[in-house]
């Protein structure tokens, strides 16, 4: 199964970077979209179009509206965005307990 990743803008592109060179992820960042400043929406809509889980810090807006849609690849909502890069790698790079909908704070 190959997962694909759309790090919303307020997470650091360096972490996008990183997962795709170090871990060979498929892995964007909303920067390389042309997604800075963009209403949520759109981002969520490119995430979709991608066929991408989106990971946002920005919890409230976007679970409203992937809560909207009966059907898309993903939302992963982090509640904090006082990640170093380090951090958010090492966040990044462990398993990842998915089983439903549930929150990961």
């Amino acid at each position: 199964m190959n997962v694909k990743l759309l790090l919303d803008e307020n997470l650091s592109v360096r972490v996008a970077e990183t997962l795709r060179k170090a871990e060979g992820l498929d892995v964007v960042h909303a920067r390389d979209r042309g997604l800075l400043e963009a209403e949520d929406h759109v981002v969520l809509e490119r995430a979709y179009a991608e066929d991408r889980i989106l990971v946002t810090c920005d919890v409230d807006d976007f679970i409203k509206l992937a809560g909207a849609r009966e059907l898309h690849p993903g939302l992963v909502s982090l509640k904090t965005v006082s990640f170093t890069v380090r951090s958010s790698f090492a966040l990044f790079a462990q398993p990842w307990p998915f089983s439903g909908a549930s929150a990961i704070s």
